[in-house]
């Protein structure tokens, strides 16, 4: 994000040892300060979600790639103020740029809280905790507080486990 907080460089960037696509897909993206957020549904009710930052060093990982004490998963309960979620939807990313390569895990999404923790495959462990961004948001087709900006939360449908498989 610029200083000025008036625009954002967006970059595409793969994890090492894979190679950039030749053509680089569009990227979509949301903006946003910590705190609660207020959108519209499609009656014009007002849905309520929240964005805030977490700190963590817990990782999931392929197999043997990672430190065993560092495995696991952070708990993030949602404030008080936002109250309950009925199909929470979570979108979450790791914030600021160095040399450890990692996007996020989630499981457990429920009406009060969410497991997440760094996602980092065969790679090792960052060498540092990571702070990731989050906004948890009931799933629902509306539009921003403002009207101008047409928005979709929505969560894929069945479940999906991925499973440790060994090397």
């Amino acid at each position: 994000i610029w200083s000025n907080k008036k625009g954002a460089t967006i970059l595409s960037e793969s994890p090492p040892g894979i190679s950039p696509a030749d053509q680089m897909s569009p990227i979509y993206y949301f903006v946003t300060e910590p705190g609660k957020l207020e959108f519209k549904d499609k009656n014009g009710s007002s849905v309520f979600g929240e964005a805030g930052i977490i700190n963590t060093d817990k990782v999931q990982c392929k197999g043997t790639a990672c430190d065993k004490d560092k495995k696991g998963w952070k708990t993030v309960k949602y404030h008080n103020e936002l109250g309950a979620l009925n199909n929470p939807v979570i979108m979450a990313q790791v914030q600021g740029k160095d040399g450890d390569w990692s996007t996020t895990a989630l499981r457990q999404l429920s009406s009060t809280s969410f497991d997440i923790a760094l996602e980092v495959g065969r790679q090792k462990e960052p060498s540092s905790t990571k702070n990731i961004a989050y906004l948890a948001i009931d799933s629902f087709i509306g539009t921003d507080s403002s009207g101008e900006s047409n928005v979709i939360f929505a969560r894929a449908p069945g479940t999906y486990n991925q499973k440790e498989n060994p090397l």
